[in-house]
Formats: structure tokens, C-alpha cells, sequence
């Protein structure tokens, strides 16, 4: 791991506590913001 990500504490922004816990195992400094808008996809939406 980068030096430089290990010092230096940056901005997730999500609400994903699997992101959290992969940045946590890599011992990543880190502040959660989750986002705010409705994300939840429409009736018959494709992944993208």
C-alpha cells in the first residue's frame, strides 16, 4: 500500500459498510459521507 494513501485521510462518500470495512482492513484514514439523493433504481432500470 502507498505511503502516501496510508497518511493521508480522504473523503468516501458512501454509505457502503464493505467499503468501509476494505479501507478499515487496509488501515486507510478515511471520513464517511453518504450521499444525498434517493438512489434507488427505477422499476425496469439496467445496471450500469
Amino acid at each position: 500500500m502507498s505511503n502516501f494513501l496510508q497518511h493521508r485521510p480522504f473523503c468516501l462518500a458512501s454509505s457502503s459498510p464493505r467499503r468501509q470495512m476494505l479501507l478499515k482492513k487496509y488501515g486507510l484514514k478515511f471520513e464517511c459521507h453518504s450521499p444525498t439523493i434517493d438512489e434507488t433504481p427505477h422499476k425496469n432500470e439496467a445496471p450500469k
